[in-house]
């Protein structure tokens, strides 16, 4: 599971619940600029599973292997959040299956992901 989310100023991106390492490693490397979770979801207002965006690009393919590399699972499923003050923030739920088990995954707990990852933002908007 991982919530991330743009302050309206325009601040840091904030990630929690990643691996730490793999954390300090994205915002080392600034992947908030090639992250096609990020960009993809951007410009979506409906959950998305990450098989539906956009991994061709050489900089987005070497993310990927990375993430998987530190823990971050091969299918992703995430809900775009819009708040106050134009928040932006996402909630993402990650793991390692197949494609037939993830797909399987997704349409059983969709709905609940939905109301966990707003449950999820209303708590940092605290």
């Amino acid at each position: 599971m991982v919530y991330h989310w743009v302050d309206s100023a325009g601040g840091p991106i904030r990630v929690r619940h990643l691996h730490g390492c793999m954390r300090d490693r994205y915002l080392e490397q600034n992947y908030l600029r090639i992250d096609p979770v990020i960009a993809g979801c951007y410009q979506r207002f409906h959950p998305v599973d990450w098989k539906r965006l956009d991994w061709s690009s050489k900089a987005a393919r070497q993310f990927q292997t990375e993430a998987i590399e530190y823990g971050v699972g091969n299918q992703g499923f995430s809900v775009p959040i819009r708040g106050p003050n134009g928040q932006f923030a996402l909630f993402s739920v990650n793991h390692s299956v197949d494609d037939k088990t993830w797909a399987e995954f997704t349409e059983l707990h969709r709905r609940e992901m939905i109301l966990i990852a707003h449950a999820f933002n209303q708590k940092a908007l605290i």
